[in-house]
Order: C-alpha cells, then structure tokens, then sequence
C-alpha cells in the first residue's frame, strides 16, 4: 500500500504575493522560480506558482515511494490547470467538501493508507493525527517543508517495514 502526499493548491503551492510582488522582494521571488500563471485566476486574485515544485514534488514521491494526490477545494481543476504549469501528471483527487473541514472527506477516501499532507490550513494540520505538514501561507511552499514531508513518509515506511 503506497503512502499518499497530498498537495493543497491555495496558500500551498498559490501564496498570496500580492504585497510584494511588485516591489524588490518581488525580483527575489522571480529570481526563484516563481511566476503568475497567465490568463488564470482564483477568487479574483492570481495565481502564483514556483517552476520547480513539480520536479520537486515528483522527486519527493519517487524517494519515498508515495503516490501525489490533489487534496485541494480545486478538485479537479488542479488537473487542469496546475498539473500542466508543473509539469505533472494527472493525479488522483481527493474528495474536499466545501461544506466541511477536508480531513472529514479526505481521510476516508484514502482508506487507511499512510501519507503526508502538505497544507495551510491549521485545521487540516490538526486533523492528520501527526501527518500534516504546515506551510506557511505567506512563503508557500518551501524546500523545508517537502524534506519535513519526505521524513514523514520515511518514518511511516520504516514502521510499516518493521
């Protein structure tokens, strides 16, 4: 049973630059690899997306063994539209219920296999029992964080092997 990592989109992989962007912070974050997504937005603000997470992201899944999902209230727009900017494949969709806090959805669907979750949001962080990586919404996310996922995944590998 392959562990999941599953990926929010907003405030995740999509901060909100909108402070900085255009001043000198702003050429630092270009510098990095971070862009607009042209021609797109979400709830009326752009979306700022890093070139290197998805080789990164698929990195961190080929190391550990895990499966990338979208665990994301995109559904499967993130398919659509972030997979492609990414260079990823379509991935799987984890049901998020916009009436309720994801974990409620998302952790049935997963039907008991391990992961890591890469998420803003505290209450999803509360809800994964351990397994929920905090990325800071004002940063998005960071090398630090994807190596705190891999270690995560790691340990749950180790367990199982045990």
């Amino acid at each position: 049973m392959r562990p999941y990592l599953l990926i929010d989109v907003d405030f995740t992989l999509n901060p909100d630059f909108s402070t900085v962007w255009d001043g000198s912070e702003g050429d630092g974050l270009r510098a990095a690899g971070w862009g607009v997504l042209q021609g797109f937005s979400m709830n009326a603000r752009p979306v700022w997306l890093n070139i290197w997470h998805g080789r990164d992201l698929l990195r961190v899944a080929y190391e550990t063994g895990a499966e990338l999902a979208w665990a994301t209230r995109w559904h499967h727009l993130a398919n659509q539209v972030i997979s492609p900017a990414l260079g990823l494949p379509q991935l799987a969709v984890a049901p998020c219920d916009p009436a309720q806090e994801k974990p409620v959805t998302v952790i049935p669907w997963m039907q008991g296999r391990p992961f890591a979750w890469l998420d803003d949001e505290d209450a999803v962080i509360a809800g994964c029992n351990g397994s929920g990586v905090k990325v800071d919404p004002a940063a998005g996310l960071t090398g630090g964080n994807l190596q705190e996922a891999a270690t995560l995944l790691e340990r749950m590998a180790a367990r199982r092997a045990a």
